[in-house]
């Protein structure tokens, strides 16, 4: 083989190799980044298509996804669209009907997509519950067409490389062949230290000659390198540039556009050509003031870049919305040489923003209207059930024989439960409405709590019921919440567990959990003996209008919403509620909630200790559940206490110097000291009673130190044991009675007459009834009109109004009244009305009113705000 031959071939291989690792090192990354940029966009437009559809997955919104899918199968490249709920079925899907009969298998590289379409998806959720996916197919001929043409290119222009070097090479072999060892001196160095290396020229001989010819080759070498890199270079760009989804346009420092890409023509309907040469003004819709892009203009200056929302215009004269973001680019000396805008289309957003929001008003409004249908109702009902609770009090209060007195007290107890569901119905709507809010202030739990059992538990006694109550000891004295909220919860619970409770008792215990996370949080227990819950009836509890028996056979009544409130109102305070239950063994109801701001009551516990100590307290009681209440509540202290059957002596302890005696807690006076009425010196005995429950007979035969009514809050146990223990001096307070206490008028205000404006007959003799019975004066009218002609004709100290009458209602009323001149325009209103909503009281003070009493009436405020109203009047 001769040396030139050699030469050539030598020459051609190192090119060859170069030039392969070149090619092939850039199509690998030019393939790599569009593979990223394709499954970017898939993952992109998953997320959108998700994220678009979320609302109408939640509520099987079928049409609306139907929409979105023929919506989404617009976008360039999307090949089908599909969209599955939580159970994998398919609500919507569109597209290539190929495509959609294939099993969904997503791709995790584009490039190994045989069917042409890389498969993606995303997951539609809320508040992090998963609720379906969205699946959507990506053509992937873009990508495999633009590789095509970039191999053909790069081997195009490598064969070329190859061709002319092989050229060079003969021409260079043939002259180089005489002077072998200069040349393998040369091809040694170049070898060695690259193209471009140059051999110092000796003289003007044919050395000379060959090596300026070597130094030539070496040059040509090193910029064919060069120009590769910037090739390569170019070739990347412009892949970047026409293969995105994005519209993309170049433009020179004076904002000339130099190149577009396909997106662009697509989006705004000027081809490459139209718009080469000419600046971004083409577009210009006129939407956007002279203003509008000077600060465009002074951001991209400062930063180096804008984005934003703008209006434009395509050739064909249609405006649309897109984003935009424009970026400036920098020459070699830091200075901006050209600018490189994108943009896309938001029509579609746009459209589906503006339909989300009609469906959400659409939303308000039905919610709107369905609260205030549920408040007319409300009203509507609370009208004649005041006149039924009401009339059936004061018919309680007159003399009745036995059986008449059991049938008014059914038919009030009736009376309660139907305002019970009233009550719910409408704070079920107020918490749907958003309307329920919370007011937390330092408030007393163990208050809140006596109140509740104070109320329920003559309901219970009746039924044989034992009620009670237990404080933690470690649990706050004080801490933050809505105390309004946290009854009504309450109530809800305890009512509910005596609904279902048939034998036995109901306890009500507020301790204290341990802290969490640095957060301390409390815990409120309704626990029962009732019939016990099922697992599969917990799971939907909480739920509106569910019950555990919803047969038409069902013993117990009630609408199934106060646990479903419960749990709402829970929540507004930042807590919960659950249940724990299996069906004979009872349930425990709990509420759980962050102890905000607390405040300790270990000091006066720790007094209590030092004081009952040495004593030892023993509790008996025909219902076992409230003695052993007692002690538990007591041992949770350090006490020495027990439950007990009998009462032995205390002769066993009077050995111990340190046994200062026994406080005895009994429901029967004979068994309480034994055989004798004698209590013997170290013996405190406390009398329990039942409240409305009169204490025995022979209860005056023994010297009780205190007859307390249950159930006993323990603040209130706590001080009676300090007084049986000597500290402070013994007390005795009087059984709660069920008669409203009222405080008689003075004569002067008894003559003065209270105006009363009510349109329905039974509530005007309620209201008249119960006013009269306390000794004031009544007149009455029959609507506005009556009304504010009868203050016009005489004097009044008191108006009672109501609100929904013919004619002339109750605000329009007021107004007229606080018209008339003198004092009888400033006579004090008081609104009495069945409207239940905060609202309905605002309107009322607004108009000029000066309180607000909601139907049904409770005696004891009506006659708590007209007494406080009249107070110090004197007659005119």
């Amino acid at each position: 083989m001769s040396f030139r031959l050699k030469t050539i071939i030598g020459i051609a291989v190192i090119e060859a190799v170069l030039l392969a690792i070149l090619v092939f090192s850039g199509l690998r990354w030019l393939q790599d980044s569009n593979e990223e940029q394709l499954i970017e966009h898939g993952a992109t437009t998953a997320r959108l298509f998700a994220t678009t559809t979320k609302n109408a997955v939640l509520t099987t919104d079928l049409a609306s996804l139907e929409s979105f899918v023929g919506e989404a199968l617009t976008n360039p490249g999307i090949v089908y669209a599909r969209v599955r709920n939580e159970e994998g079925l398919i609500l919507a899907e569109g597209g290539d009907e190929s495509a959609l009969a294939r099993p969904f298998v997503a791709d995790d590289d584009p490039s190994k997509a045989s069917d042409g379409v890389y498969d993606t998806y995303a997951d539609v959720r809320e508040g992090g519950v998963y609720f379906g996916q969205v699946e959507v197919g990506v053509s992937v001929g873009t990508f495999h067409a633009l590789m095509r043409d970039a191999r053909s290119g790069a081997f195009a222009i490598a064969g070329i490389e190859m061709l002319l070097v092989a050229l060079f090479s003969f021409v260079l072999g043939t002259y180089l062949t005489r002077q072998l060892r200069e040349l393998r001196h040369a091809s040694e160095t170049i070898g060695r230290e690259g193209p471009g290396f140059r051999i110092p020229v000796k003289g003007k001989d044919e050395v000379a000659q060959a090596i300026l010819s070597f130094n030539a080759m070496s040059s040509r070498l090193a910029e064919s390198y060069s120009e590769q890199q910037r090739a390569e270079e170019e070739l990347r760009l412009a892949a970047q540039a026409f293969d995105a989804q994005e519209a993309i346009f170049i433009t020179d420092v004076d904002a000339r556009i130099l190149r577009t890409n396909r997106a662009f023509t697509e989006i705004t309907g000027y081809t490459q050509d139209e718009a080469v040469g000419k600046t971004p003004s083409i577009l210009k819709s006129h939407r956007q003031d002279a203003e509008f892009y000077r600060r465009m203009w002074g951001q991209l200056v400062d930063a180096g870049k804008w984005e934003g929302e703008i209006i434009n215009r395509r050739k064909n004269g249609e405006l649309f919305p897109e984003w935009l973001s424009i970026s400036a680019v920098g020459d070699a000396s830091g200075q901006t040489s050209n600018y490189v805008a994108h943009f896309i289309d938001i029509s579609n957003q746009k459209r589906n923003e503006e339909a989300l929001e009609e469906a959400r008003e659409s939303a308000e409004q039905a919610s709107e209207a369905k609260s205030r249908f549920l408040a007319t109702m409300s009203h509507e009902i609370r009208t004649p059930l005041n006149a039924i609770i009401n009339m059936n009090e004061l018919l309680l209060e007159t003399d009745l024989g036995s059986d008449q007195h059991s049938y008014a007290m059914t038919a009030g107890e009736a009376g309660q439960n139907l305002l019970s569901i009233v009550n719910s119905i409408l704070d079920f709507s107020k918490i749907e409405a958003g309307r329920m809010e919370s007011h937390p202030v330092l408030c007393e739990p163990e208050e809140i709590i006596g109140s509740v059992v104070r109320l329920i538990a003559p309901r219970g006694f009746a039924k044989g019921i034992e009620f009670t109550l237990f404080v933690d000891p470690k649990a706050p004295n004080r801490f933050k919440t809505d105390p309004g909220l946290l009854r009504q919860i309450l109530l809800n619970l305890v009512e509910n567990a005596l609904k279902f409770t048939e034998t036995g008792g109901v306890r009500v215990r507020f301790v204290m959990e341990e802290e969490t996370n640095g957060a301390a949080w409390v815990r409120f227990d309704v626990i029962d003996t009732g019939i016990g819950i099922s697992e599969e009836m917990q799971a939907d509890l909480f739920t509106e209008f569910t019950q555990v028996d919803g047969s038409h056979a069902r013993r117990f009544g009630g609408t199934g919403l106060g646990l479903a409130i419960s749990r709402a109102l829970a929540r507004i305070l930042g807590g919960d509620v659950g249940c724990e239950s299996k069906p004979g063994q009872g349930s425990r109801f709990w509420l759980r909630l962050p102890a905000l701001d607390r405040e300790s009551a270990s000091s006066e516990n720790a007094e209590l200790v030092r004081v009952l100590g040495p004593w030892r307290i023993l509790a008996r009681s025909v219902n076992p559940i409230l003695a052993e209440e007692i002690t538990y509540q007591l041992k949770a202290l350090g006490l020495n206490a027990c439950v007990v059957d009998e009462f032995p002596g205390i002769q066993p302890s009077l050995a111990d110097p340190d046994f200062a005696g026994e406080i005895v807690l009994t429901e029967h006076a004979s068994t309480a000291s034994g055989n004798g009425a004698q209590v013997p010196e170290k013996k405190r005995l406390i009398q329990l009673i039942r409240v409305l429950r009169r204490a025995s007979g022979d209860e005056g035969e023994i010297d009780f130190f205190a007859v307390e009514p249950v159930p006993l809050a323990p603040r209130r146990l706590y001080r009676l044991l300090r007084g049986a223990a000597g500290e402070p001096a013994r007390t005795t307070e009087p059984v709660e009675t069920r008669r409203v206490q009222v405080t008689a008028p003075t004569d002067a205000v008894a003559k003065v007459p209270i105006l009363l404006v009510e349109d329905s007959e039974p509530n005007r003799l309620v209201a008249t009834a119960i006013l009269s019975n306390a000794g004031y004066t009544v007149e009455t009218a029959g609507n506005g009109l009556q009304a504010v002609s009868a203050m016009e004709q005489k004097h009044y100290g008191l108006v009672l109004m109501d609100i929904s009458m013919p004619e002339m209602d109750g605000f329009e009323a007021t107004r007229a009244i606080r018209a008339l001149r003198g004092g009888r325009g400033r006579v004090p209103i008081i609104a009495m009305t069945a409207g239940a909503f905060t609202e309905d009281r605002q309107r009322c003070l607004d108009a000029g009113m000066d309180a607000y009493l909601s139907k049904p009436i409770v005696r004891a405020e009506l006659l708590a705000t007209v007494e406080q109203w009249l107070k110090g009047i004197e007659q005119v």
